[in-house]
């Protein structure tokens, strides 16, 4: 995918400085990795696999991406189908892999009820995976700055712990690397981005998605802002610094 800067809105030029800010940063690519991007269908994954094609088209190094989509067999808005997925990585010009787990089939055997935890540990060990299968040395995932608020006040608030989401972490010795790029990125960001770059997402709308705790999360959060309105970036300097701040 060839990708210019003059073809480039300057909202989205700059939702994808954000992301070489973070990537430079904390060290998160480097020459000739093969880079994993999980792409559930939503705005954000959509918006990482975006950002990443069109910086390798400018920065000097060279790196390649493999977009791959895990299907499960619970059928709900979090289950994109793949023709529409096939379609925006054939348009992307970008190497694409779809992964099938099983969910529903798993809980029956074991008797248990749908819940966030089972559903997401599953799709992140295919992810995982899939990393190994495809050669690659990174799996990039669409956490941006609202998740990595909520989770540091999910974890002060539930667990007592002063604990936030890592920009990168390595897993098994080194195996491979997990990496945010959208670390410095808000989520409404994601969602303009995704809309003047006409990527067609979906929405969410499993049963669970309603009772995860970071829904209350992100309601604490607004009404912190009402407060201060710099509430949630306080939220998040409180660990990892300004994000607007030069590097040294």
């Amino acid at each position: 995918m060839e990708c210019k800067t003059s073809e480039i809105d300057s909202f989205s030029y700059r939702v994808i400085k954000k992301v070489g800010l973070a990537i430079n940063r904390y060290k998160m690519i480097n020459e000739n990795d093969r880079i994993l991007v999980a792409v559930s269908g939503g705005k954000d994954s959509l918006t990482l696999l975006k950002a990443l094609l069109a910086r390798k088209t400018w920065v000097p190094i060279k790196y390649e991406i493999v977009a791959v989509n895990v299907q499960s067999d619970m059928y709900c808005a979090g289950c994109v189908h793949k023709d529409i997925l096939r379609k925006i990585f054939e348009e992307l010009g970008v190497e694409y892999h779809f992964e099938e787990i099983e969910i529903l089939k798993r809980l029956r055997e074991k008797r248990e009820k749908l819940n966030c935890f089972f559903c997401s540990w599953n799709r992140r060990k295919a992810l995982f995976l899939a990393t190994k299968k495809y050669n690659c040395n990174k799996i990039a995932m669409g956490h941006h700055m609202d998740d990595v608020i909520h989770t540091i006040l999910m974890n002060m608030i539930v667990h007592g712990k002063r604990e936030g989401m890592e920009p990168k972490v390595s897993f098994f010795g080194g195996e491979f690397e997990l990496i945010r790029p959208l670390f410095f990125v808000r989520e409404s960001e994601t969602k303009r981005f995704a809309e003047l770059n006409k990527l067609t997402y979906h929405t969410c709308r499993c049963p669970e998605a309603s009772k995860n705790i970071r829904v209350e999360m992100r309601r604490l959060v607004e009404e912190m802002n009402k407060i201060n309105n710099k509430a949630y970036l306080n939220i998040f300097a409180s660990m990892y610094g300004n994000p607007n701040r030069r590097c040294t």
